[in-house]
């Protein structure tokens, strides 16, 4: 069975399952109810099999007793107030705006207001222009929209209490370095490179500059992190396998005492991949971080370097990689195959 198939039918279950869970608990709401439900629908609607194929199976099944009123030939009961439940039962219920009328829909906020519930399994809910479709729905809800967007690509962003340092960004690097779409892999400085298929910059440095050119350690720093512990993630080049010398002093870069190495050709294809540094205690709201000397592990010498480290506290870690068909870390950009719409 597809997978569109399965939530038609799974998604109804669970809706009218709540009901007959929560529904014996609140009846007494309206002391006029008669206890049934209103099943509001629309013969003429290409959608109305919706209702007859996914939706009165399962009112049958599980014994709700409901009236059906077809708007396409039929008035609106007057005493909607007295029922316990109106179900609208499935969507374009009434796209050509005709059927419900301004009192029509006047009547069923008014009855939600009263005390009865409202369980809509229309869709379609404003204009192609994004203007609201029905006064109902806004009395009641209130929601507001937005004009339909067709988008290539979703991008994963940075969660609530997570701090990000993105290397090549002038306001935390030291040397502040200027981007560059070309690697000098032999004059003793970084490189910030900026290639012409990645969406981000890349601080890197080549597997010989530290001993053979002088090359110093680079820093990176981020301010007003409030004190405690955090989860520290870095985000690695991994054209070559490196053991990268890191440091939270630039003496303990020095003394080359803290490496993290990574694995090659690891990650997505950007050629970057995220390892965790283990937890930190940071006690005076400010984060250091300094990278040295990189040695080659295996494989023909190139470059290393890091794009971003992310500052994870210790409650939430782990919580801001998101799974959508594979790892995607933050700031990844994940692109469709086709656009989509939010329509």
């Amino acid at each position: 069975m597809k997978k569109k198939a399965v939530f038609r039918i799974a998604f109804p279950i669970l809706l009218i399952s709540i009901y007959v869970l929560v529904f014996p608990f609140t009846r007494f709401v309206h002391a006029d109810q008669n206890g049934n439900a209103i099943v509001l629908t629309n013969s003429a609607s290409e959608f109305f099999g919706d209702y007859e194929h996914y939706i009165e199976p399962y009112l049958l099944n599980f014994g709700i007793p409901h009236t059906v009123t077809d708007i396409a030939g039929n008035p609106l009961p007057e005493n909607l107030e007295e029922y316990a439940i109106i179900i609208i039962g499935h969507k374009g219920i009434d796209e050509s705006g005709f059927l419900l009328d301004s009192a029509d829909q006047l009547a069923i906020a008014d009855a939600v207001a009263a005390g009865t519930g409202l369980l809509n399994f229309d869709s379609i809910l404003t204009y192609q222009d994004g203007l609201p479709r029905y006064e109902y729905i806004q009395e009641i809800f209130n929601f507001s929209y937005q004009s339909e967007i067709t988008a290539d690509s979703v991008e994963i962003v940075q969660g609530a209490g997570t701090y990000r340092i993105d290397c090549w960004d002038d306001e935390t690097q030291y040397p502040v370095l200027l981007t560059v779409n070309t690697v000098n892999g032999g004059d003793g400085a970084w490189d910030e490179y900026k290639g012409s298929t990645t969406p981000f910059s890349t601080v890197v440095a080549g597997h010989d500059e530290w001993e053979n050119n002088g090359l110093s350690p680079m820093h990176f720093y981020h301010e007003q992190i409030p004190n405690g512990r955090y989860e520290i993630f870095v985000n690695l080049y991994t054209s070559s396998h490196t053991r990268h010398y890191i440091g939270f002093t630039e003496n303990e870069v020095l003394s080359q005492t803290r490496w993290v190495d990574n694995v090659f050709s690891d990650g997505d294809s950007t050629g970057h991949a995220e390892y965790s540094l283990g937890i930190i205690e940071i006690n005076n709201e400010r984060f250091d971080f300094w990278i040295g000397d990189g040695d080659l592990l295996s494989g023909n010498p190139g470059y290393y370097g890091l794009a971003w480290i992310r500052i994870v506290p210790e409650e939430i870690a782990g919580d801001e990689l998101h799974y959508i068909g594979a790892l995607h870390p933050i700031g990844d950009k994940i692109y469709f195959k086709a656009d989509i719409n939010t329509q």
